[in-house]
């Protein structure tokens, strides 16, 4: 239940970048992960093409400007989070 609200939430958020929260690949826990929409998609393609996901291989010169439009959403998303999930609890 709480996944699903939360998937909502940070899919909602209005940010420099797009997030996504998912199960890992590899995982056999229940464990989640937040990161940029795009990441997601890239560690998705290197999963499917059983290749190693390499941040700045993937990315090449954009890394740098999503790292740091990626570090100015954290405390917006931070925020909206805590707000959303406050809101159903």
């Amino acid at each position: 239940m709480y996944q699903n609200e939360l998937e909502k939430c940070v899919g909602i958020f209005k940010g420099r970048q797009k997030w996504t929260i998912f199960r890992s690949f590899k995982s056999r826990n229940e464990n989640y992960l937040l990161t940029l929409q795009s990441v997601f998609w890239k560690m998705k393609e290197c999963e499917k093409e059983n290749r190693l996901y390499i941040e700045k291989k993937e990315f090449s010169k954009n890394w740098k400007n999503i790292c740091d439009e990626a570090i100015e959403d954290i405390p917006h998303l931070t925020e909206h989070i805590r707000t959303y999930m406050s809101k159903l609890f």
